[in-house]
C-alpha cells in the first residue's frame, strides 16, 4: 500500500497540552502527487471541566454560543485517531512537532487511545513543514517571497500566504491553515525535490542519528566531542535560526534525548552544568525532531556573523584547555533529571504513569467499541486506579447520566477545583502548572481588556466568551446546591 500524506491543523482551547482540548481539527489526505483523496473538518464542544483561554478565543474566534451542537471530545478524538493511524499515513502540518503532535498525544491518552502509534506503527510516520521552511529560507531563498514584519523576517504561515498572494482566508481557522500548508509544501517540494527529500529524512530517527554521527570532531585530542550547526526556530531570526553546538552525548535516563552545549551565543565563563542551564546554553534534542544539524562548513555557516564565529573559536579554545571540566559537564548533562512533581493530575500523567499492560490496552479497545451504557459496568474490571479514574472522566464528559450517583459526586468535587473564583485551580500538570479555572480565565480577560486593542470581531467573541463564563458559573452554582 502506497504512502499517503495527511496534512492537518488544530485549533485548541489554549496552550496547555495536558489540560486544554481540541476545538477544531482539519485534515486533508493527499497521494504521492499531492492530489486530494479525503477531506475532514471536525468541531468539538468544550468538555465540562475545560475553561478555554480568552487569548485562544480572540485568536481563532470560535464562538462559544454554537458549542452545544458539536461533537464530544471523546468522539472527535476517535475520528482523528483513526485518520492519523490509517496504515502508511504520514501526518504533516506547520509547526505540528512544536505543538499539535504533542497536543494530540495527550488528547488520545486522555480518551483511552494509543498516544504514540501514529508516529511509528503500521508504516505511519510524521514530519513538519515549518523546520523544512527554515532550511529553504536559509539555503534556497529564491523559491518563494519571504515576508517581513517591522523590518524583521517572519516565518508565520499567515504572513507567508499573504506575501505570496496565494489565497484569501482567515488565519487560525483549521482548514485554511491546512490549505496554506499544502500550498507551501507543494511549492517547496517542486522547487527543489532533492533538497525536500533530504530534509524529510531528518524526521527519521535512524537517519538523524546517522547524520549526527557523521559530524566532525571538534578536537583531534578528544574523540567524544562532535560539533555541528543546528537549524532551529528557537534561535530566532536575529540569529538566522542557527546555533553552533557541541555534543555532550546521549542522555542516560530520557530515551532518545541528546545533550548539547551552545557555543555561539556568548563567551563561556563557566563549564558548570547548572550555571550553563541557567544561561540557556544547554540544548536538548530528540532524534527525528527539530532542530536538525549540519556540518560546520563554510557552505552552511555563512549566515553566522564574524562576531559569532570569533565567539565560537574562543569557546572551543577554552574547552581545549579544560577537557577534564568538559568531561564532568558531559556526565552531569547525561545524568540530569527533572524534579518530581507531586500530585500530578491523571489527565497529565502520560509521561509519569508508564505504559499500559496488554490487558489494560485490551480494556481500552473494548471500552471504545462498547455501547455507552455498557461502559460504566466495565469499570468494575479495572484494577489500575489511574485508568479507572480516566475512564470515569471520559464517561462523565460524554454524559453524566452514564455514571453512578457516587461517581458523579466525585466528578463534581473535581470540577469544584476549576470553579473556585478566588484562587487558581488546584489541579497540577507534570510541570507543576495549574489547570486553567474560572479565576485564571477572568484574570486573563482583565489583562486583554487592559493591554490589547481588539478589532470588532474580537470584541464580539470576547463578549460571547464572558457570557459563557457567567452561564458556566451559574450552572455550576445551581447544580452544586
Amino acid at each position: 500500500m502506497s504512502k499517503t500524506y495527511l496534512f492537518y491543523d488544530l485549533e485548541t482551547s489554549g496552550l496547555s497540552k495536558p489540560f486544554d482540548q481540541i476545538q477544531q481539527f482539519a485534515g486533508k489526505r493527499l497521494d504521492g502527487e499531492f492530489k486530494e483523496i479525503e477531506s475532514r473538518f471536525i468541531e468539538a464542544r468544550i468538555s465540562p471541566d475545560v475553561i478555554p483561554s480568552p487569548y485562544a478565543v480572540i485568536t481563532h474566534q470560535i464562538d462559544m454560543k454554537d458549542d452545544s451542537g458539536r461533537l464530544s471530545e471523546f468522539h472527535a478524538a476517535q475520528i482523528i485517531h483513526e485518520m492519523i493511524n490509517t496504515p502508511n499515513t504520514i501526518s504533516i502540518g506547520y509547526n505540528t512537532l512544536g505543538f499539535d503532535d504533542e497536543f494530540l498525544r495527550f488528547a488520545f491518552y486522555r480518551n483511552l487511545l494509543t498516544p504514540y502509534t501514529h508516529q511509528y506503527a503500521n508504516g505511519c510516520a510524521r514530519f513538519d513543514v515549518f523546520p523544512i521552511t527554515i532550511f529553504y529560507y536559509l539555503f534556497e531563498n529564491s523559491v518563494i517571497k519571504w515576508p517581513t514584519l517591522d523590518g524583521k523576517p517572519t516565518l508565520k504561515l499567515e504572513h507567508i500566504v499573504t506575501e505570496n498572494d496565494w489565497f484569501q482566508g482567515r488565519a487560525h481557522h483549521a482548514m485554511n491553515d491546512v490549505d496554506a500548508t499544502i500550498k507551501l509544501a507543494a511549492q517547496l517540494q517542486s522547487a527543489n525535490p532533492d533538497m525536500w527529500n533530504y530534509l524529510v529524512g531528518y524526521f527519521d530517527k535512524n537517519t538523524d542519528h546517522e547524520r549526527i554521527q557523521a559530524l566532525p570532531m571538534a578536537f583531534n585530542e578528544h574523540v567524544d566531542l562532535r560539533y555541528g550547526l543546528m537549524v532551529h526556530s528557537k534561535f530566532g531570526a536575529k540569529n538566522a535560526y542557527q546555533g553552533m553546538l557541541l555534543a555532550l552525548g546521549n542522555h542516560n535516563h530520557y530515551k532518545n534525548q541528546t545533550m548539547w552545549l551552545r557555543l555561539d551565543h556568548a563567551e563561556l565563563d563557566t563549564l558548570d552544568f547548572d550555571d550553563l542551564s541557567t544561561q540557556g546554553l544547554i540544548i536538548r534534542k530528540k532524534y527525528g525532531e527539530p532542530g536538525f544539524l549540519l556540518p560546520p562548513t563554510d557552505r552552511y555557516t555563512h549566515h553566522l556573523s564574524l562576531t559569532r564565529m570569533k565567539i565560537i573559536a574562543r569557546n572551543l579554545e577554552k574547552i581545549r584547555k579544560h577537557f577534564s571540566e568538559i568531561e564532568q559537564l558531559q556526565r552531569d548533562a547525561r545524568e540530569f533529571t527533572y524534579d518530581t512533581i507531586d500530585a500530578v493530575d491523571v489527565d497529565a500523567g502520560l509521561y509519569d504513569l508508564g505504559f499500559l499492560t496488554g490487558d489494560e490496552q485490551q480494556f481500552c479497545r473494548q471500552f471504545h467499541i462498547a455501547l455507552p451504557h455498557a461502559r460504566e459496568a466495565m469499570l468494575n474490571e479495572l484494577k489500575n486506579p489511574n485508568l479507572k479514574a480516566q475512564a470515569k472522566r471520559v464517561l462523565w464528559r460524554e454524559d453524566a447520566k452514564l455514571l453512578t450517583a457516587e461517581d458523579n459526586i466525585e466528578q463534581m468535587n473535581y470540577l469544584k477545583k476549576m470553579m473556585q473564583n478566588d484562587a487558581p485551580a488546584s489541579v497540577i500538570d507534570f510541570r507543576g502548572q495549574p489547570k486553567r479555572g474560572i479565576y485564571q480565565a477572568y484574570e486573563e480577560v482583565k489583562a486583554i481588556q487592559a493591554e490589547m486593542d481588539l478589532d470588532a470581531d474580537q470584541q464580539v467573541v470576547l463578549a460571547s466568551y464572558k457570557e459563557w463564563l457567567k452561564d458556566k458559573m451559574d450552572d455550576f452554582t445551581k447544580n452544586s446546591c
